[in-house]
C-alpha cells in the first residue's frame, strides 16, 4: 500500500478498514496508489458501511434510456415530446426520476438498487 492512498472502505464502528486495492480499475497513480474507480460489490459495501449505496446522478444519467422508457410507462411521458422538458422545472423532473428508483419495479430501479429487491 502506497503511504497517503486511503485505499479501503470505513468500517462500521468497531470494526477493521479492508483494503479495496482488489476493487480498483483504471490507472492507478502511481504516486497516491488510487485507481481511477473503484468497482466495490454491493454486498462488501454494505459488509463494510453498515449502509447501502447511495445512487448518483451520474449513475443515472448513464442508464438514461432505462430512465426515458420508465417515465413513458409509468407516467405518459415522451421525453422526446417537442418542449416538453421546457416547460417543467427540474424538480418536476427529479420528483418523477427519484419516483421511478423508489418503487423498485422499474428498469432503472432495478439496475441501480438491485439490494432493494
Amino acid at each position: 500500500m502506497v503511504e497517503g492512498g486511503p485505499k479501503r472502505v470505513e468500517p462500521q464502528p468497531g470494526g477493521a478498514p479492508r483494503d479495496i486495492s482488489q476493487y480498483g480499475r483504471g490507472e492507478q497513480n502511481p504516486a497516491t496508489g488510487l485507481y481511477e474507480w473503484y468497482e466495490i460489490p454491493d454486498d462488501v459495501w454494505r459488509a463494510e458501511t453498515g449502509q447501502n449505496r447511495q445512487v448518483a446522478w451520474r449513475d443515472i444519467l448513464t442508464h438514461w434510456s432505462l430512465v426515458e422508457a420508465d417515465l413513458h410507462e409509468r407516467y405518459g411521458l415522451d421525453v422526446d415530446q417537442p418542449g416538453l422538458l421546457k416547460t417543467r422545472t427540474w424538480r418536476w423532473l427529479r420528483v418523477r426520476i427519484v419516483g421511478l428508483l423508489e418503487t423498485g419495479e422499474t428498469r432503472i430501479a432495478r439496475a441501480l438498487t438491485p439490494h432493494r429487491r
